[in-house]
C-alpha cells in the first residue's frame, strides 16, 4: 500500500509544479492584457500567493523516484542488518551491486 502512496505524492508534486509554471505564464498574460491596475493589483496577489504555494508544494514534496530510492535504500539496510548471511558477504560483493545499481540509475536517466 505504501508504493500506492508514493506514486500518488510523486504524481501531486509534478501536478504542483505544472501548475505553477502555468500560473506564472497567467500572471505576465494578466500583467500586460489588463489596462485597469486596480483590479490587476487584486488578482495579482491572490495569483502570486497561488504561485508561491504551488511552486513549494512541487519543491518540498519528493517525487516518485527520489520516494523509491528512500523505499529501497531503508529496505534494504534494514535486511542487511537483520540477516547474517548478507553480514558475510565481502566488500567486492557490495562494491560490484553497488557499480551495477549506479549503471542502472544512469540507464533511467538517459531514457
Amino acid at each position: 500500500m505504501s508504493l500506492y502512496w508514493m506514486l500518488v505524492l510523486g504524481n501531486i508534486s509534478f501536478v504542483c509544479g505544472l501548475f505553477a509554471i502555468m500560473l506564472a505564464v497567467a500572471i505576465i498574460v494578466a500583467l500586460i492584457v489588463v489596462d485597469d491596475i486596480e483590479y490587476a493589483k487584486s488578482k495579482f496577489i491572490g495569483m502570486s500567493i497561488a504561485f508561491a504555494v504551488l511552486l513549494l508544494g512541487s519543491i518540498f514534496i519528493p517525487s516518485t523516484e527520489s520516494l523509491m530510492k528512500i523505499y529501497v535504500v531503508d529496505n534494504v539496510v534494514e535486511y542487511i542488518e537483520t540477516n547474517d548471511k548478507a553480514r558475510e558477504l565481502p566488500d567486492k560483493v557490495i562494491e560490484c551491486c553497488d557499480k551495477l545499481m549506479n549503471e542502472y540509475l544512469e540507464e533511467d536517466k538517459d531514457e
